[in-house]
């Protein structure tokens, strides 16, 4: 059975927690569909005038997504680790006070890449075979389906949180770039942070954004010609485009889809005395 604790929290976080990223999402989504729309609220402020706010807008809009869509992978990562430790502590202590449990959980599951595992030994509940009896023949076909469809995007998620989005800068006229490694003799992050993890960290904490190829030139010429204390600055490329930005959205809703998904499935078995 769940811990009451737990019962409470997934009840209330079904309606509320795990909606917060794509309504925040969509509604940046929806601020840079029109680009004047929120400069008609930026007059005040200046802007070098020989750049276009629009594009400026833009990018800004573009880079805030990713960071929501890192965001949402690791508030899913600690989601589903919770829920597989659940029996140590509640899941509401282990979401809400782990910091880097999501890592572990994607590394588990990008351990498993060349193996077909189903949802019940990724986050440790019931397997298909131990519910067949215990509920109706309607409600074992949706879970069914879930447990698949979930399995799946789980799968997605961690191939998308571990990837390498470090390109070559100068191949293509992408649209902004993130400044996403940065090193000094006195100071660097970790090496095997994953690239999404770094660019969002700059995204983030610094917004370390440029917005064109040429700026990225000339600044890494000052760089390397002041050779101020060894600093190397990496950039990340990213492309603007429709397809892109709509990729970023479809996975945030897809994220807060499993979440509560999961939450219910937690919530039906419990409601029905089935062991978790």
């Amino acid at each position: 059975m769940l811990k009451e604790v737990d019962r409470t929290f997934l009840k209330e976080a079904f309606y509320l927690q795990f909606w917060e990223k794509p309504i925040t999402s969509i509604a940046l989504y929806n601020a840079g569909e029109d680009p004047s729309s929120i400069s008609n609220h930026l007059s005040n402020t200046l802007f070098r005038p020989s750049m276009d706010m629009s594009g400026h807008i833009q990018r800004i809009i573009t880079a805030r997504l990713i960071a929501e869509l890192v965001n949402s992978l690791e508030n899913f990562g600690s989601f589903c680790y919770a829920v597989k430790n659940r029996h140590k502590k509640s899941i509401f202590s282990h979401y809400a006070l782990n910091k880097l449990k999501h890592n572990d959980f994607f590394n588990e599951i990008k351990t498993h890449s060349d193996s077909l595992i189903d949802l019940s030994t990724m986050i440790g509940i019931p397997t298909l075979m131990e519910l067949e009896n215990k509920m109706t023949a309607e409600a074992y076909l949706h879970v069914s389906k879930l447990y698949s469809e979930l399995a799946k995007l789980i799968n997605q998620a961690t191939t998308l949180y571990k990837a390498n989005w470090s390109k070559d800068e100068s191949s293509s006229p992408y649209e902004f770039y993130v400044a996403y490694h940065i090193t000094d003799r006195e100071f660097s992050y970790p090496s095997n942070q994953d690239d999404l993890v770094k660019m969002y960290n700059k995204i983030k904490h610094r917004f370390l954004l440029f917005s064109t190829k040429e700026e990225v030139i000339n600044f890494k010429k000052v760089v390397e010609k002041e050779n101020i204390n060894g600093l190397n600055v990496q950039f990340v490329p990213l492309l603007i485009t429709q397809e892109f930005v709509d990729s970023i959205l479809t996975t945030i809703n897809n994220i807060a889809f499993c979440m509560r998904a999961i939450a219910s499935i937690l919530i039906y078995l419990d409601s029905n005395q089935i062991d978790l």
